[in-house]
């Protein structure tokens, strides 16, 4: 199924907007918009997903040999972006 972000905008509640937990913290797998050094056109089609414990990876595992989901490599320094994000949420937030 494809949905573009642009669609889903209008769903998103208010309240996410001053929640300071960007990345569902205490998650086994949290899923958000991709930033790729190809742009938001090449992005918009694909998530980053964050696996914070062994039973998210072995879901993602369970997924990608079934061929479930689709897999890409992060592009360099995506992580630290995202943590600068994280963090910055969470100052601004109330």
């Amino acid at each position: 199924v494809d949905i573009s972000l642009d669609e889903l905008i209008p769903c998103v509640r208010k309240a996410c907007n001053d929640c300071d937990d960007m990345t569902a913290e205490f998650s086994d797998i949290s899923v958000g918009s991709a930033r790729l050094e190809e742009g938001w056109a090449a992005a918009k089609s694909w998530n980053h997903t964050l696996v914070r414990t062994t039973t998210g990876q072995n879901l993602m595992t369970l997924a990608k040999s079934r061929n479930l989901l689709d897999f890409k490599d992060v592009p360099g320094g995506n992580l630290e972006q995202l943590k600068r994000a994280a963090s910055n949420k969470k100052e601004n937030s109330e």
